[in-house]
């Protein structure tokens, strides 16, 4: 859990409100340029801070409290995005492949970004918004990343087109890259930032994110950005995999293709809500996540559901297997086939966790795509 720091303007040593949010939920929650109302007051969020830093031992670190974190590898990485469009793979140093490649796709055209994972979050100038504030800069994290192909032979399941895995101890990547995908500025200093996009507006006026420094006297900062910044987090967890085979002669399978993102994303979202039904947990316990992974002359439509716990608690280890699968599908059909409404609604698939995705959801879609899997049926 991470929290939005708003400390009392009057001296800085005591705090006003502390929202707290998970780290994948805080990072489009809180992230710079987001506006919030907090007690009936309206703040825009402008940095990355944590009030325990006023109580460090060590001075610098009480006078520079994003200093630290910047020097510290667990919090201060790099990113690396595939730039051929029909793979979109993310990942960090680690899951690259030979000769500093895509592990998908094999291609060397890589984008490098600064990545950054929050520690705490604070309101723009350490206040409240003032009422000739530029318009919110709203962004969202992307749908978690599983960055590694499968590591051992996927089991094939009584359908032919599925097969599963089940992945001990993996790393999922969570990044927001900021409106626009342009990232975000971050003073590495006093941790003010603003979303890259509005750099000229901003940088020139930014304070940091609190009012009051560690002797109490206004705070001030003679910032040093580091540019177009992508924030979030990796973390350990358990997973179970779910690989789904399209033919390429069969169905469409172009980057381009509206239809099967929307279908993919939609299916994904049914599993979540079979799974969380059938282990009888609460909803925040089991998350999801989906690509497209190409091999070949077959493209698979990876559904991986995973234990919301870092480490993993041992909920998705239970669904790999092929009377799950069996239940899993069943319930997802009823799911998709029992809502009477045109596409997706509060009924059916959408919820609050997955707003960021709503535009995508679609029942019939992902029916047709079930009905693929299961019985090579094609609608024309």
């Amino acid at each position: 859990m991470v929290g939005f720091d708003i400390e009392d303007p009057k001296n800085g040593k005591g705090l006003l409100q502390r929202p707290e949010r998970s780290l994948d939920l805080a990072i489009s929650e809180y992230a710079p340029g987001r506006e919030l109302v907090i007690n009936k007051k309206t703040y825009l969020a402008g940095g990355f801070y944590s009030h325990a830093s006023k109580y460090s031992k060590i001075d610098e670190n009480r006078l520079f409290p994003a200093k630290a974190y910047f020097e510290s590898r667990d919090y201060h990485s790099a990113l690396y995005f595939c730039e051929n469009p029909a793979c979109g793979w993310l990942g960090t140093a680690d899951s690259l492949g030979p000769n500093h490649t895509c592990p998908f796709c094999g291609g060397n055209r890589l984008e490098e970004r600064p990545f950054l994972k929050p520690w705490g979050f604070a309101p723009k100038n350490g206040g409240e918004a003032d009422g000739a504030k530029l318009p919110p800069k709203d962004s969202y994290a992307e749908p978690p990343s599983y960055s590694a192909t499968p590591s051992k032979e996927l089991t094939r399941s009584t359908i032919d087109r599925i097969s599963y895995s089940n992945e001990s101890d993996c790393s999922l990547v969570i990044a927001n890259r900021g409106p626009a995908r342009g990232g975000f500025d971050v003073c590495r200093k006093c941790g003010a930032a603003y979303p890259s996009t509005q750099r000229n507006e901003v940088r020139s006026k930014i304070k940091p994110p609190f009012k009051r420094d560690c002797k109490g006297a206004f705070a001030y900062c003679d910032h040093s950005f580091v540019e177009d910044m992508v924030i979030g987090d990796v973390f350990k967890t358990d997973l179970v995999l779910f690989a789904m085979e399209i033919n390429p002669k069969e169905v469409c399978t172009f980057y381009e293709n509206r239809w099967l993102r929307r279908a993919v994303v939609s299916l994904a979202e049914a599993f979540r809500l079979a799974a969380v039904g059938y282990l009888d947990i609460d909803f925040s316990e089991l998350c999801v996540g989906s690509r497209l992974r190409y091999g070949g002359d077959v493209c698979y439509a990876d559904i991986f559901l995973y234990d919301s716990l870092s480490s993993g608690a041992g909920y998705s280890s239970m669904l790999g297997n092929d009377e799950t699968l069996c239940e899993l599908l069943e319930r997802s059909r009823a799911i998709l086939e029992d809502c009477t409404c045109d596409s997706a609604c509060l009924e059916c698939l959408k919820h609050y966790q997955n707003k960021s995705v709503h535009k995508l959801l679609n029942r019939f879609d992902a029916l047709d795509l079930l009905n693929y899997v299961e019985t090579g049926e094609v609608r024309k």
